[in-house]
């Protein structure tokens, strides 16, 4: 019998489960450009990751040397040899196309670590600012605020100047500058459960105050987690955009859709459809993530109706 009731419960617990995840997604469907955004990210991904299976060519190798005309229109052809540029080369002769799925690996492989670094951090010291309040609470807070009051431009130029430009600099400046906003976040909506009646009875029942902040208030902070971290992936592709466009994060030859538009910039009248496609990409992509964003947060919100 007793082997019986665990199965039970393990068959209750479940199905539960499965429910909660359909109602989810029921949700979340209800968004028709959400699912059209989360289309378009998974697209991009897909693209992004395999370009070195379907892209035509090199995008570091400059192509003067086999007669690629520079800044060619879409649908280019090379008079030497044929080969076809889709979309067009840059200021050197390199297949536009090209670069831009490899800059999408870095650009988006940027948003999304950054956004998981970012969550890890900010869940973490909110979770224990808000839990233990105090004391501890103080201590981090005013961190919190010594980060958020550094101006970000300048401490940005500063830390490339040290730790040099390239992937893993943009990757540390921008966690550096984005975890204290999820820390807030997290320490709010734990502090709104700490006393709640469920808490208080776990910490009755003699659980450690780790089991209770990992198995009890994070579980029931991750709405506003998923939905803060969904928005910042977008907000990380333009930091990073940006970033490169200055010409302190990814250099030449790696490309990423920042630094794509950079190159463009004293060009932008001579090849001004050039400047369509990063621009584009960038657009789209940060639209899709806030569309998928707002559905989550719908779809997540426990206080809406079925």
């Amino acid at each position: 019998m007793a082997v019986a009731t665990t199965l039970d419960r393990e068959q209750i617990a479940s199905a539960k489960e499965e429910s909660q995840r359909s109602v989810i997604w029921r949700r979340f469907r209800k968004h028709k450009l959400a699912v059209v955004g989360l289309g378009i990210i998974g697209t991009l991904t897909l693209l992004s990751l395999t370009a070195q299976l379907w892209t035509p060519y090199d995008p570091t190798v400059p192509g003067f040397n086999s007669g690629v005309q520079a800044f060619a229109n879409p649908g280019y052809s090379n008079p030497s040899n044929g080969d076809i540029y889709i979309m067009g080369t840059d200021n050197i002769g390199r297949d536009v196309l090209s670069r831009l799925a490899y800059g999408g690996q870095i650009s988006l492989s940027v948003g999304l670590l950054c956004t998981l670094l970012v969550a890890i951090i900010g869940t973490i010291v909110g979770a224990i600012s808000g839990f233990f309040g105090g004391f501890v609470d103080t201590v981090l807070m005013r961190i919190v605020d010594l980060v958020l009051s550094l101006p970000f431009l300048p401490m940005l130029l500063a830390l490339s100047i040290v730790l040099g430009p390239g992937y893993w600099t943009i990757v540390i400046i921008l966690t550096a500058f984005g975890w204290p906003g999820t820390s807030r976040l997290v320490r709010g909506s734990v502090l709104s459960l700490r006393n709640l009646d469920f808490v208080e009875a776990t910490r009755a029942l003699g659980a450690s105050n780790t089991r209770i902040i990992t198995r009890h208030l994070l579980p029931n902070s991750l709405a506003p987690i998923i939905v803060d971290a969904t928005l910042n992936v977008g907000g990380f592709i333009v930091a990073e955009s940006s970033v490169s466009f200055l010409g302190f994060g990814i250099s030449e030859p790696a490309s990423s859709w920042g630094n794509i538009l950079a190159g463009l910039e004293d060009v932008a009248r001579q090849a001004p459809l050039q400047l369509i496609w990063p621009g584009l990409l960038i657009f789209l992509t940060v639209l899709s993530i806030n569309f998928i964003g707002d559905a989550l947060r719908d779809a997540l919100d426990p206080r809406l109706k079925l």
